[in-house]
Formats: C-alpha cells, structure tokens, sequence
C-alpha cells in the first residue's frame, strides 16, 4: 500500500512539472496576410513595414460654400465659382506625402486651386498642400509633395480640402490625398479578451 502510495505521489509531481514547463512555451501562429510569426502569449501590437494608401474624394462629395453659388456637380466633375468644401479623413499618426488634383481648365487667364487643409479646434486653418489648375486646353493633372504638419492628428485637428475655383470653365474632376501608415500586428491574446467583455445577447 506504501508503495502503491509514493508512486502515485511521484507520478503527480511529475506530470505538475511538465504542465507547468509546457504552459509556458509560446505557441507560434503564421499569418497569412502579413507572412509574419506571432507568438500566442503576445500580448503587445507589434509595427509592420510602412505602408502606403489613397483618400480619393470625387467631385460628388464637394459641397458650396453659401446656398446661393449656382455650380453643376456630379459624379464625375464639379464647376462653379467660388468655393467649395469636402471633409477628409485620414487615421491618426499617418504621414501625408502628396495631393493629386485631376482637373480640367478651360480659362487662360485664371486657375482653380485645391488645398488640403487642417483645423485646429477653437483657431483658424493652415494649409497643408496645394495644387492648381494651368493652361487653357482641357484636362490635367497637378500635385504637391511638400506638405506642412503632414502627420495627421485627430485628437487635436480636423481636416478637409477646399476647391477654390474663379471660372465657371475650370472643373474639378477628382482629388486623391497619398498616406503612409504603420500597419500593427495585434496579438490573438488581445482579440481574445476584448471578445470575452462583449456580452453574449443570444437568448437560451
């Protein structure tokens, strides 16, 4: 019976061992969109390599400033005279690296001008970038790569594009914002506690 006993005592520490070395091995998952290894007990995002997104806003999304600026829009191209507003959003921490204005300019004299714009809360609004129309002879394009304040904060600002146009012959046809980003890796271990604080709302 002692014998019987201080083996099975010798069996259990043995196997409390080997759960507790075991339970602490990282179990190590391969991802397939970002061919990367993540470590299961992570529990910190991780940075991938910049990458590099488009906001695209067609003439559709351009508003008047005042309601009596007469101007024709649709899907395609906006043209009227004075200016017109369309809202921007971009993630927090990207990085603004060019604005693209597609444009057609039928004026010689006069040029429309697009210019991305940040609001500071409670003050006025700066110019991050611009672009202008030139010419006379129909479509074009233009851009601007030397952006100011070009990492992008949503807690502290808002941002937007103003298409400032002087001729009823010079149209916006669309306008594309470039951004960089850091993509994160977000470990199982963290999808897997904010699930389990969703409440389960399936009736039993």
């Amino acid at each position: 019976m002692k014998k019987s006993f201080y083996v099975l005592a010798v069996t259990l520490v043995i196997a409390t061992l080997v759960i507790s070395s075991t339970a602490s091995i990282p179990i190590t998952k391969h991802t397939k969109e970002n061919n990367n290894l993540v470590s299961d007990y992570e529990s910190t995002p991780k940075p991938l390599a910049t990458k590099t997104d488009y906001f695209s806003i067609p003439a559709a999304a351009f508003n008047p400033e005042g309601s009596s600026t007469t101007y024709s829009i649709d899907g395609t191209y906006l043209n009227g005279v004075g200016e017109f507003f369309a809202p921007v959003y971009l993630p927090s921490k990207a990085t603004v690296t060019k604005l693209l204005f597609f444009w057609a300019d039928y004026n010689g004299p006069e040029d429309g001008t697009v210019r991305l714009k940040r609001y500071a809360f409670g003050a006025s609004a700066s110019t991050m970038a611009e672009a202008s129309t030139s010419g006379s002879t129909g479509s074009g394009a233009s851009e601007d790569n030397s952006i100011d304040n070009a990492e992008i904060d949503n807690s502290q600002y808002s941002y937007f594009v103003v298409f400032d146009v002087p001729s009823a012959v010079i149209i916006c046809n669309n306008v594309i914002i470039e951004y960089n980003y850091e993509p994160v890796i977000v470990p199982e271990s963290m999808i897997n506690e904010e699930e389990s604080k969703v409440p389960n709302m399936v009736s039993k």
